[in-house]
Parts: structure tokens; C-alpha cells; sequence
């Protein structure tokens, strides 16, 4: 039966978002709470009158990332006894937003490759942003609403492109900025600039809200604006942790990573995973080889993706006290993977099927000891808390508490808060004991 270019397109996209569910796979998709994850699926949800007290009075969960804040109660929280599948969710999410990114960005002459989707669905840089579920619900699904709106505007489908646009500004600074230049950018490439009114729109909505009732919630200070003597550290300061993210933190998790992750695997003898990583390696290799690419490196395509790359830096320019961490890489990633497609693709031309194949097998392999790294941290982490949990009584008030264990455990590149053991700060601790001792008012502090 001869297959069209059309369903081997189709065929490709299947295999892509398969792809990003199966390299969080390799435990069977088995997923440790770890850190703010206990607040805000379980603490936060689990209080008596919990609305008024946690999301729209009191702490005002809703007053930053309204949206994010709504679907962690009403959502994500339902999925507390089994949050790995949450995470197969928000995968299923992640690779959609690929596909939607990759027909909307074609739709309008851009004429990606189809290792764009490789390299923005499976880059392991993204890790932490598409794993860990504190900042997926976050990331990963606003990105998914600005695809929608890119798809739909590329298609002129106005009212869904409105919709989608005007629902992904409300989950998360980064991409609320970066969902205003591509879904403008979609606007003026189909010719229909009027419409690019409505993503700013969106954006001077959420903007008001933040001015009327950002400062009445407890993280009212990530809205603070820094001095103009500040913003300048502040670009100082984004742009080396952007690079050094970039690049070296990069390169260890690609290097160090796929060892660690291959003798994980050789040890395991897990010869299922691997021969099943191959084949979806080869299934792309041949669908996108019969989808072709033009293999042209476009002006456009060039302006686009350093943008893309760029604005998604502009909260931590302005913002007082926000650092950059790899969870922040995942909206750049949209502008890196044009860029590295373009250039990619044309210097491979007939090669590039191949060079995706490979990128997939090895990025596959190196997420695994990142995964496993997650895994071994959380499941320390909830001993732990465990253990302090039994002594505190309602009545408590402060526990101090003499640790030994270490801020970061063996991984492939420490960094920040990258898989950071909750003992590493007291806030980590304190939340995950107040969830587990349902002790609302207790403190740990950490004695070392």
C-alpha cells in the first residue's frame, strides 16, 4: 500500500510525541514528588476552605500565574496518588506543542526540518522544565497554548487564535512574553498585521492584573522592577547564566549524561528500552526522509529564531532577585531549535534524517540518568521529611534540625537549584514537612 507525504508526516508526528513521553520511560513513568511539588498538589489543595485561605485570599496563589495557580488545584492536584501519569500528560503536551510549533511555523514559509521537532521536544537542557512538575504545569502547557494560537493564526482561524493567544499569557512570565512576539510574528508573516492587536491585547490584560492585584499575593515580589543600576547587573547576570547553561551545563549532560545513562541501562540489562529507542530513532530516520526538507537557510527563519531565543530573558532583565535556572531554558529552546535546524539542515542537507536519528538516541539515553538523578533525590528527600514528620505534633512550632546530607547529589551537572536536595534551603524542607505532618504553621531550620 503506497503511503503519502501527508500521512508520513503524520506517521512522524505520532512517533515525535511518542518520543517525548518515552524518554521520561524508563522507570515505567514512576514519579517522586520532589520540592514545591508537595505544596501545590498536595499542601495547598488538601486545606480546609482552601480558596480562601491559599488562591484567592490569604497566600493569593492566584494573584502571580493565575491560570497555573487554577489548574494545580482543580487539575493537577487530582493527580497527587499517581503523578506520573501527570507527567505523561504534560509530555502528550510538550510534543503537541512541537508538532503545532513546526506545522504553524511552515504553514508560513519558514520551512523547518523536521529535526526542529528533535531538537525542541528532546534537547535534555529542557529536562527540568518538562519533568519536574512544578515548573511543567507551568511551562509546558503555556507553551502548548501558544502552538495552539500560532497553529490557528497561521491557519486565520480567528477566534481560536484568540482564545489560545489570550490563555497562554496567564501560567508563566517567560513564555507570556514570548507567546506575544511569535503569535505578532504569525500576524504579520500571513499578512493579517490587524491581528496581531489581539496577543498584545492579552498582554495589557494580563499586565493590569498584575498592577491591581499582583501585590496582594505571598510572591508579590517577583513583580518588583528593579533600579536601572540593577537592570544592568541584572543582563550581566542573564546572559552568563545563559551561556554557561547553554553551553557548559549543556555539554555535561550530553557527555556525562549519556555514559551515565547507558551504563544504567547496560546494567539494568534493559535491552526492551533500548532496542525500542532504535526503532523509534529509525522510524524517524524514514518518515522524515520521505517528508523531505529544502534545506535553505531563510533570513527570516535566521531573525525569527534569535529572537524567539532572546525575549523569553527579558523577566529576569527587569525583575528584583530572579535568578536563571535550566527550567528557563525550555522557552528559549523554541528559538535555538529554528536556529540550530537551519543551520543543521543546511550544512547536512541529505544527512540531516540521519544526524536526527542519532540526536534522538542520544539525547533518549542521556535523559535517562537525568531522570534516575530526579528519582534517587526525591526518594532521599521524602525519607527524610518522612522521618522528621513522625516527631512533629500539632503544637510545633519550630524544629531544628542537625543534616548531613548533602545540598546536591551525585549528577551530572549541579547548578542552582537543578536537582537540588531539599536540604539545600530551608523552604524545601519546611513545605514538605508542613504537607506531610499537615502541621500548617511549623519551620525547620536547618542546622549544618
Amino acid at each position: 500500500m503506497k503511503i503519502s507525504k501527508r500521512q508520513y508526516e503524520y506517521l512522524l508526528f505520532l512517533a515525535m510525541v511518542v518520543l517525548a513521553v518515552f524518554r521520561f520511560s524508563y522507570f515505567n513513568l514512576k514519579y517522586i514528588p520532589y520540592l514545591d511539588d508537595y505544596v501545590q498538589y498536595y499542601y495547598y489543595p488538601q486545606l480546609e476552605n482552601a480558596w480562601q485561605r491559599v488562591y484567592w485570599g490569604g497566600a493569593g496563589a492566584l494573584f502571580t500565574r493565575p491560570l497555573a495557580g487554577l489548574f494545580d488545584f482543580v487539575l493537577w492536584s487530582r493527580f497527587w496518588g499517581s503523578p506520573g501519569l501527570a507527567v505523561g500528560i504534560i509530555s502528550v503536551l510538550h510534543g503537541l506543542s512541537g508538532v503545532l510549533f513546526y506545522k504553524a511555523f511552515n504553514i508560513c514559509k519558514l520551512k523547518l526540518s523536521p529535526l526542529f521537532l528533535v531538537l525542541y521536544i528532546l534537547i535534555p537542557i529542557n529536562i527540568e522544565g518538562t519533568y519536574w512538575l512544578s515548573a511543567s504545569s507551568r511551562i509546558v502547557v503555556s507553551m502548548f497554548f501558544i502552538a495552539l494560537g500560532a497553529f490557528f493564526g497561521a491557519k486565520k482561524k480567528t477566534g481560536a487564535f484568540f482564545i489560545f493567544s489570550f490563555l497562554s499569557v496567564w501560567f508563566y512570565e517567560q513564555t507570556a512574553i514570548l507567546g506575544v512576539f511569535v503569535l505578532t510574528w504569525i500576524c504579520v508573516l500571513q499578512k493579517e498585521k490587524w491581528k496581531s492587536i489581539l496577543p498584545i491585547f492579552s498582554a495589557l490584560v494580563l499586565a493590569i492584573f498584575y498592577l491591581k492585584l499582583g501585590g496582594q499575593g505571598d510572591n508579590a515580589h517577583r513583580l518588583g522592577v528593579a533600579t536601572l543600576p540593577d537592570m544592568w547587573n541584572n543582563i550581566k547576570a542573564t546572559l552568563n547564566s545563559f551561556l554557561k547553561v547553554a553551553t557548559e551545563i549543556q555539554f555535561r549532560i550530553l557527555s556525562k549524561g549519556f555514559v551515565r545513562g547507558f551504563t544504567q541501562i547496560a546494567l539494568d540489562f534493559s535491552l526492551g528500552w533500548l532496542a525500542f529507542a532504535i526503532i523509534l530513532s529509525m522510524f524517524f530516520f524514514n518518515f522524515s526522509e520521505h517528508i523531505g526538507h529544502k534545506g535553505k537557510i531563510q533570513k527570516s527563519g535566521i531573525v525569527a529564531g534569535v529572537i524567539f531565543m532572546i525575549v523569553p530573558l527579558v523577566p529576569f532583565l527587569v525583575a528584583k532577585g530572579s535568578f536563571f535556572n535550566l527550567r528557563n531554558m525550555v522557552p528559549c529552546t523554541l528559538g535555538i531549535a529554528i536556529l540550530l535546524d537551519k543551520l543543521i539542515a543546511c550544512i547536512s542537507k541529505k544527512h540531516v534524517y540521519a544526524v536526527g536519528a542519532i540526536l534522538i538516541f542520544w539525547f533518549s539515553v542521556s535523559a535517562v540518568s537525568e531522570v534516575r538523578d530526579y528519582a534517587f533525590v526525591a526518594e532521599r528527600d521524602m525519607a527524610l521529611a518522612a522521618e522528621l514528620s513522625k516527631k512533629i505534633t500539632m503544637d510545633t512550632s519550630l524544629v531544628k534540625v542537625e543534616v548531613k546530607t548533602p545540598d546536591y547529589y551525585p549528577q551530572n551537572a549541579p547548578y542552582r537549584d537543578h536537582i537540588m536536595s531539599m536540604t539545600g534551603s530551608d523552604w524545601g524542607v519546611t513545605g514538605i514537612v508542613r504537607a506531610l505532618s499537615k502541621n500548617e504553621k511549623v519551620v525547620v531550620e536547618l542546622i549544618k
